[in-house]
């Protein structure tokens, strides 16, 4: 039952506050303790900070989409690889908005506690999105 949950909790988060922006639906699965590995140094901490990442996202993807790939459930965890895809019309990382599409790939790896999400690492393939967005080129 609690595998249940908990895939029903992340499968939230990828449609409801990712895809449909409700970011809202945070504070109903994310724990008052929550923590984001992935999220640059300078970032505030805990479940508003990572709803002000995701705004900040959305605004430099608006019409970013997640794709769920593959999801393993199991003692508290839950892994996600994902395929993500946008149009980047905001500044990131410094580039300014090229108006280009790209698609990237991703893992998360969510702890559960109680059926929220208490901890997140987040590994995206940044390198291939830049690639696609013409903002670095390839090596060699």
């Amino acid at each position: 039952m609690a595998n249940e949950l908990d895939a029903l909790t992340v499968r939230r988060f990828y449609e409801e506050v990712l895809n449909k922006r409700d970011l809202a639906v945070a504070d109903e699965i994310f724990a008052a303790d929550f923590i984001h590995h992935g999220l640059p140094p300078d970032s505030p901490k805990g479940v508003e900070g990572f709803k002000r990442h995701l705004e900040f996202v959305h605004g430099v993807f608006p019409d970013g989409q997640v794709t769920i790939d593959d999801m393993v459930v199991g003692d508290g965890k839950v892994v996600i690889r994902l395929t993500a895809r946008g149009t980047q019309n905001g500044p990131f990382l410094g580039f300014p908005a090229t108006g280009k599409q790209a698609t990237w790939t991703g893992i998360d790896i969510m702890y559960m506690s109680q059926g929220k999400i208490s901890e997140c690492w987040s590994e995206r393939d940044v390198f291939g999105m830049l690639l696609q967005l013409g903002l670095i080129s390839p090596p060699g």
